[in-house]
């Protein structure tokens, strides 16, 4: 806070000069961030006046600042009870109560100061900039109408307006508060000549929320409507509302003037598209023709010493408008006469316009970008096969005349833009070609023989990158990353089920070899996130992610490539510093978003404001937070260790909480909003709301999109309800463990818990149950543990219900969970039996046989470890009290199936020790697995693509790490297995 002009001890006597000198001295420090000597200065100045509320207020700052939170708001709370008036001491204690989210104090305060001053504004702004942090849309509305009264400005009618607006969208059912909001702004607008753009802009979206389009459209064309200065945006705003009124012809016109003046804005074409389809038919000849006519005009926008500079707009135009043509054709939206009479046509049309594109801008980065909807549409359209083919024929032709020497000196002449052009168009054609043959499966010989061609081509063209920025894609990046693609998908066609590390091995070492040129590409090093967290090497995932920078609201869309990878290779303290991250960003941003907000409202950015808050409901509702706070609290748990009384003290709000139904039942899947951006998510990566990857075996390879490394990023539906359902298998899984360590505290909370996680797992994975009976080398491993799984909280529910009596339902529940456990073991040691590579020295285990090991040790071996330990004790316990009965002569009638429930828990805890013993001794063996082994796995195609040192430095690096990766697997394996043994049963 800056120094008032004027301070008076206790906010009422007047100023003097020595108090002055003290607090010049106090701001001073604070200015210059000396937080220590601000207080020390505050407190002796505090001797002379110790009721000075500005003195006072200062030293609750400094002791915030100081690490002295709770005094510095028990200050501030006295304060608070005497009351304050100054300005100058208000906005300072209210710098410490928002730092501590006291929403409510901040409200009081102002209240109180405007209750005593009603006609200051800057009292009356802090109580509107209160109410809006409690998002309390009812008491703004009251003081901005409270403000227009005393002073009738334009803001204040369009912050009560506002206010309205904010409180329909909160509550649909009060839309009737929006006439009361047109009179309010007509009344004012009668009363004034003059308006601002921005509350134009408001007004209109007010009319537009009435559903008063035609109104807001002759509102726009009149007198107001030249408040917008820039034509453009009036004619786009025009536009909406005439397809609001379905006036599509009108909307048509007028799209068509926007796209005559910007023939590059693409957004208007589709909806110029939009209007034509909905007043005739997308194949009628009209739409055709008035299409062609705009396009025609819109090429003719630059003048012709311009026109070297082409547009992209009017030429994808062409391919959009015959793209739109054929989808319809083919999906019978047409009749069945225009169909057989124009689809031949329509297919050559689009064929010509797809091509004389790509020759048009291969050169430039974004060609694939611009094409992926329609590469995706000829990829997936049986129908359009023959067309697909004609353009691949077409494109190789193109490619062929593009050759490009081998030495760079042959084009010392020509200038280096021409050639950086030249080069760009190869490639550009060369990504194409790669997505439209995706799915071709070149055999082996013929893609390492293309790996080697694209790989001596990025050599070739790194002359041409030196004086591109560190920070920019270099303009043979893709080259190496079509590369890896291949690599990936020979794994898959060719040794997924063999379970070498061949392939994967040579696909990290080229996009290491890329990030070493190009470190700050986050597409490539998300790839390389990918493929570690899959291999089971954590420590390069994280230094790979690490390089991406990810921060800010990018923590909110692009953690998920990390976090749950990272929580599955046991990597906790790593998944617990991003979960730290998310949620300190989504907190930073609550905690200033109200500031932001009032700031929008006092510059007359009205719409901008609602804007911003719909950004915060949706920032609020994220998946991303609620999991990073659903996955912080297991993380904890985990970290807890394998001690079931100290995991219980971690669990103590759980369990002392028991019968709330408020973990599940508070998430509204509708209200969730998916915000991850998946439009870079490796086309391989495992999904991040279920076991689902085309790397892993037998897994379904429903992953796998057509083209390389993109997806769209808005989550379809199926994909929110799986998101749904994993963050409430996680929200609800503290609870369930919980209670599963205290058998019998309270059954039916706990059945009623499994039951719903239950009904989660299925969502999440569809079929699961169908599983059941799948052999133990035909079941993707990571499924067969979430089966483990269910079942082990099946017999949780179960063994809690019948403590009291035991039953032979408990003694069969638990043969039930060591069966399933037998056949998860075995899925996890079959990963780890050596398979002979093709043509390889070596022999080794499946490539993901670490990560898999992982996510079984840290999930669903830790819950059982747990459970097992719980389940003893309280059978032990029982067992004694049994044998008390029978000492004084009492019949016990469960004894029988009390000893055979502990028969089958020791030996479930066996087979488990097995297990455990027989991955101990397989990690011992494939821990010493040497630098030279994994060179030779490679087939000698690391040293032939990058260089046979870089090659063995990388290798050894990655034999480095995997080896620590494994060995703390081992180590986390031991402790299990102590935990275990030390439970008598």
């Amino acid at each position: 806070p800056s120094p008032p002009q004027s301070v008076g001890r206790g906010g009422q006597a007047p100023t003097c000069p020595a108090m002055d000198r003290k607090l010049g001295a106090i701001y001073d420090a604070i200015d210059s961030c000396n937080f220590k000597v601000a207080l020390k200065l505050t407190q002796q100045a505090l001797k002379s006046a110790q009721h000075n509320q500005t003195l006072l207020s200062l030293k609750a700052l400094c002791l915030e600042r100081t690490a002295k939170q709770d005094e510095a708001v028990k200050l501030c709370r006295q304060l608070l009870d005497h009351g304050m008036t100054e300005d100058h001491v208000l906005s300072t204690v209210s710098i410490v109560f928002k730092a501590h989210k006291c929403d409510e104090e901040i409200v009081k305060m102002y209240e109180y100061a405007s209750s005593k001053d009603p006609k200051n504004a800057n009292h009356m702004h802090g109580l509107f900039k209160g109410y809006l942090r409690q998002l309390n849309f009812v008491k703004m509305q009251q003081v901005a109408m409270k403000l227009y009264k005393q002073d009738p400005q334009e803001r204040y009618v369009f912050w009560a307006a506002t206010s309205i607006c904010l409180q329909v969208k909160q509550d649909p059912e009060n839309s009737k508060l929006l006439q009361l909001a047109e009179m309010m702004v007509r009344k004012h607008a009668s009363s004034n000549e003059v308006m601002t753009e921005q509350a134009v802009r408001a007004f209109i979206d007010l009319l537009q929320r009435e559903g008063k389009h035609a109104e807001a459209l002759e509102y726009l064309e009149g007198p107001f409507g030249d408040t917008i200065n820039i034509e453009t945006n009036k004619k786009l705003l025009k536009a909406q509302l005439q397809m609001d009124l379905k006036q599509y012809s009108e909307a048509a016109k007028t799209f068509e003037a926007i796209l005559v003046e910007c023939p590059d804005d693409w957004r208007s074409f589709w909806r110029f598209l939009d209007a034509l389809s909905l007043e005739h038919s997308i194949t009628s000849k009209d739409t055709t023709e008035s299409a062609l006519a705009l396009l025609r005009k819109m090429s003719n926008t630059l003048p012709a010493e311009g026109r070297h500079n082409a547009l992209r707009g009017p030429r994808l135009g062409c391919v959009e408008l015959y793209y739109r043509q054929l989808k319809a054709l083919l999906s019978n939206e047409a009749d069945a006469h225009a169909a057989d009479r124009s689809f031949g046509d329509t297919a050559t049309a689009f064929q010509e316009a797809f091509v004389a594109y790509v020759e048009e801008f291969a050169h430039l980065p974004c060609i694939c970008p611009d094409l992926r909807l329609y590469v995706v549409f000829l990829n997936e359209q049986a129908e359009l096969a023959d067309l697909r083919q004609l353009v691949v024929s077409k494109l190789e032709g193109r490619l062929r005349t593009l050759d490009f020497p081998e030495n760079l000196r042959e084009l010392e002449g020509v200038p280096l833009r021409e050639t950086r052009k030249v080069a760009r168009s190869r490639i550009g054609h060369i990504e194409l070609l790669q997505i439209l043959e995706f799915d071709k499966g070149l055999p082996k010989e013929h893609a390492i023989a293309r790996v080697n061609e694209l790989v001596t081509l990025y050599d070739q063209l790194i002359p041409l990158s030196v004086d591109i920025d560190e920070r920019e894609a270099g303009l043979a990046d893709e080259l190496l990353g079509i590369a890896s693609n291949i690599f990936v998908d020979l794994y898959i066609r060719e040794q997924r089920e063999v379970g070498g590390i061949t392939y994967l091995l040579s696909a990290a070492l080229i996009l290491e070899r890329l990030v070493s040129r190009s470190k700050y590409s986050y597409v490539h090093n998300l790839r390389l996130c990918s493929l570690y967290l899959l291999m089971g090497v954590p420590q390069l995932a994280y230094n790979a992610y690490r390089r991406c920078d990810i921060k800010n609201i990018q923590l909110d869309t692009l953690s998920h490539f990390f976090l749950y990878g990272c929580i599955s290779a046991c990597a906790y303290n790593s998944a617990a510093e991003l979960c730290q991250d998310v949620t300190a960003f989504v907190q930073g941003f609550n905690k200033d978003s109200a500031d932001l907000v009032f700031h929008a409202f006092n510059h007359g950015s009205y719409t901008k404001a609602i804007e911003m808050l719909d950004f915060k409901t949706r920032l609020d509702n994220s998946h991303a937070y609620a999991a990073a706070l659903a996955e912080a609290r297991v993380l904890e748990i985990k970290l807890g260790g394998l001690n079931v009384p100290s995991v219980c003290q971690i669990l103590a709000p759980e369990l002392e909480g028991a019968g709330d139904e408020v973990l599940v039942t508070s998430l509204v899947p509708s209200q969730l909003s998916c915000n991850e951006d998946l439009t870079y998510r490796p086309w391989w990566h495992q999904s991040p709301w279920s076991h689902s990857c085309a790397l892993l075996p037998n897994s379904a390879e429903n992953t796998r999109d057509v083209c390389w490394g993109t997806r769209d990023a808005d989550a379809s539906d199926d994909m929110q309800k799986e998101w749904f359902a994993r963050l409430g298998t996680r929200r609800l899984l503290p609870r369930v463990v919980a209670l599963s360590l205290v058998p019998g505290s309270n059954s039916e909370c706990l059945a009623r818990h499994v039951r719903t996680y239950e009904s989660l797992l299925e969502d999440l994975h569809q079929g699961l149950a169908a599983l059941e009976d799948t052999p133990y080398d035909k079941i993707n491993p990571l499924l067969s543990s979430c089966l483990m799984e269910r079942q082990l909280w099946r017999t949780s529910a179960a063994v809690s219900e019948g403590l009291a009596t035991l039953s032979n339902a408990v003694v069969e529940e638990l043969q039930i969970l060591k069966s399933r456990a037998t056949v998860t073991a075995r899925s996890i040691l079959w990963l780890w039996e050596d398979r002979k590579e093709n043509g390889g020295e070596g022999a080794h285990p499946q490539a993901f046989a670490v990560s898999a090991t992982q996510d079984f040790a840290g999930e669903t071996l830790h819950w059982t470890s747990l459970c097992l330990q719980a389940w003893s004790r309280a059978l032990k316990a029982k067992r004694k009290n049994a044998r008390k009965k029978q000492d004084i002569g009492e019949h016990v009638e469960d004894a029988t199936a009390l000893e055979q429930c502990l028969s089958v828990l020791r030996e479930l805890r066996t087979l488990l020790l097995d297990l455990l013993s027989d991955l101990d001794g397989i990690l011992s063996a494939k821990i010493r697995i040497s630098t030279d082994q994994y060179v030779q796995t490679a087939h000698g195609l690391t040293a032939n693509l990058v260089g046979s040192c870089y090659a063995r430095k990388f290798v050894a690096a990655f034999a480095t790490e995997r080896s620590k990766a494994m060995q703390q697997l081992q180590e986390h394996l031991s402790a299990t297995s102590e935990e275990l043994s030390s439970a008598a049963f």
